[in-house]
C-alpha cells in the first residue's frame, strides 16, 4: 500500500467522508445523435464551424460525434449483412 493512499485515507478520515460514497454525475450531452442526423440531412454541405455554431460545441466534438455515428451506421450495416446471407443460404 502507497503512502499516498494512507495519507488520502487519513485525510477523508479526519474530514469524517470514509465511509462515504462518491457519485460521479456525468455531464448532459449537448449533440443528440437524432437532431444531428435530423441537421445534417436538413442540410447535408453544411461546414463542421456551422454545426458546431448550431449546437453550441467545438468542431472537435462534432468530428467525434459524426465519427461515432459513422461507426454505429456501418456496424449496423454489417450486421445486417450478416442477417441476410444467414437467411438466403
Amino acid at each position: 500500500m502507497s503512502k499516498t493512499t494512507l495519507t488520502r485515507w487519513i485525510n477523508k478520515e479526519n474530514e469524517s467522508k470514509l465511509g462515504e460514497i462518491e457519485i460521479h454525475v456525468r455531464k448532459s450531452k449537448k449533440i443528440y445523435p437524432e437532431k444531428s442526423i435530423k441537421y445534417i440531412e436538413e442540410h447535408p454541405d453544411a461546414y463542421l464551424v456551422e454545426i458546431a455554431d448550431k449546437f453550441n460545441c467545438s468542431e472537435c466534438a462534432i468530428r467525434k460525434s459524426l465519427k461515432k455515428l459513422n461507426e454505429m451506421f456501418l456496424r449496423h450495416v454489417a450486421r445486417s449483412k450478416r442477417i441476410f446471407t444467414i437467411l438466403t443460404t
